[in-house]
């Protein structure tokens, strides 16, 4: 069953008298549960595309569909509301507040929600352990690496119970060390939550038996 979909979905931006489309008549189906990849030349309109599914920006034309709900046509506290409730999101870059500890980052979306204090703390530590940080808690941004922030940013993407994570290079900043351990915490986390994942990469070592893959060349995508 289908819990994202879209159709002839299109973006084209206006830049003085020039007209740019950076997407062309995507139609998509993602399910529950699964983990699409999707993969691109810098500038192919992969960060586009997944503002769009996530309610950050709207199409020029077409429809993206939630469920059985067109988020289109959605006023702008309907999508802050759907976005808090449905989306999580992780960006290339790990976007902490750096006076608040690993912790509190964790819990932001919680407390922003207006959930109680004491559960989100407990929610926000079990899923550090998730990610394998439970020995840094209260360690703040300057004493995490790398690969310790992203950690702590799937974290905070999760804190809410979202069905979709989104993430846009997730580990388009870190080490090929730190980038296969940050991606298989990934994987195996949504895929133990039964998370749908939509995630864009630079990196091309996915096999595409194991996920969804598609690519976005030219303003189109297309399944691998």
């Amino acid at each position: 069953m289908s819990l994202i979909r879209s159709e002839s979905l299109n973006k084209i931006y206006h830049t003085g008298n020039e007209e740019i489309q950076v997407l062309r008549d995507i139609n998509l189906d993602f399910e529950q549960g699964k983990i699409y990849i999707i993969t691109g030349e810098s500038g192919s309109g992969k960060s586009t595309l997944l503002n769009l599914i996530g309610g950050i920006d709207n199409p020029s034309s077409g429809s993206i569909w939630f469920r059985d709900q067109d988020i289109t046509h959605l006023n702008e506290d309907a999508l802050t509301r759907f976005r808090m409730d449905f989306i999580g999101f992780i960006f290339q870059f790990h976007f902490l507040l750096k006076d608040f500890s690993a912790i509190e980052n964790v819990m932001m979306p919680a407390l922003i929600a207006q959930q109680p204090m004491a559960a989100a703390k407990t929610k926000a530590s079990k899923l550090l352990a998730e990610v394998g940080l439970s020995h840094r808690e209260n360690h703040y941004l300057t004493q995490l690496s790398g690969g310790e922030r992203q950690r702590v940013a799937l974290a905070r993407a999760l804190m809410n119970d979202p069905p979709v994570i989104i993430a846009d290079e997730p580990t388009g900043n870190l080490d090929e060390g730190n980038t296969r351990l940050v991606e298989d915490v990934l994987f195996s986390l949504v895929t133990k939550l039964s998370k749908t994942l939509i995630m864009v990469t630079h990196n091309s070592h996915f096999k595409t038996d194991q996920y969804t893959h598609y690519q976005l060349d030219g303003g189109r995508l297309s399944q691998l």
